[in-house]
């Protein structure tokens, strides 16, 4: 992402998987004056004057510019237009040279709020529940995998729409403690035919091969889904009650 305007930030998240700008409140969670990490995760600010592109919390459409550089009053706005406690937009703004390019290098992306909602009617009607090696799951087959959740309470594997609710190149649904965007390609086995996969992690590091079953990425069923081969590529499963 090379800092320009507002509107190409916008576009910057969407093309990541449909994803939206933050608001303020998700760059600065905490409003305690005597954090000296108020940024998201407990990080510190970044060197300079550094504002990043949000979105409005008001629902008003508005484009707001966070500070989050040591350089300037951290967690402070700018807004589109005057109001109390806000400064008004800068020239730079809506500006990509270069000089104001380093002023806008860093942005932070949330969840679109239509996908969670869809993913929260998910999670009620199928109750995932992610599982890696700390339940006691060793990367095995497909068939060690729906034995395995049938340990859990006579749980199933889930489906394709219970691990992958927006569909391929988006990510898979939350609740699982691993950053699967870092963890390159893995794979976890699906309810349904005796060996199929989908990928939840990135395939080639590209993020459009995330939530691709085996079938669309590889052409034809894995020779190590029928076996505990390659179980550093089957670390996580989900299961599901349905």
């Amino acid at each position: 992402m090379i800092g320009t305007t507002h509107q190409n930030a916008a576009e910057f998240c969407k093309n990541i998987g449909d994803m939206v700008l933050c608001p303020r409140t998700a760059y600065c969670p905490s409003n305690a004056d005597t954090d000296s990490k108020k940024l998201f995760l407990q990080r510190d600010g970044f060197e300079g004057d550094q504002w990043a592109p949000a979105a409005s919390e008001l629902g008003n459409n508005k484009e707001y510019w966070i500070s989050i550089g040591q350089g300037s009053d951290m967690c402070s706005a700018h807004e589109s237009a005057t109001e109390d406690l806000l400064q008004p937009l800068s020239d730079w703004t809506e500006d990509g040279s270069q000089p104001t390019q380093k002023k806008k290098e860093h942005i932070l992306c949330c969840q679109n709020p239509k996908n969670l909602v869809k993913e929260q009617s998910l999670m009620n009607d199928l109750n995932p529940i992610w599982m890696d090696s700390s339940h006691g799951w060793n990367g095995g087959s497909h068939d060690d995998a729906t034995s395995f959740c049938e340990t859990f309470g006579n749980r199933k594997l889930c489906p394709y729409s219970g691990y992958c609710p927006h569909g391929p190149g988006q990510d898979p649904i939350g609740g699982h403690a691993a950053d699967f965007n870092t963890e390159g390609e893995m794979w976890a086995p699906v309810y349904g035919e005796q060996n199929h996969w989908v990928m939840i992690g990135q395939k080639y590091q590209n993020r459009a091969t995330t939530c691709m079953d085996n079938t669309e990425l590889e052409g034809e069923d894995p020779s190590w889904g029928l076996s505990s081969e390659r179980a550093e590529l089957k670390k996580y499963i989900a299961c599901c009650s349905f």
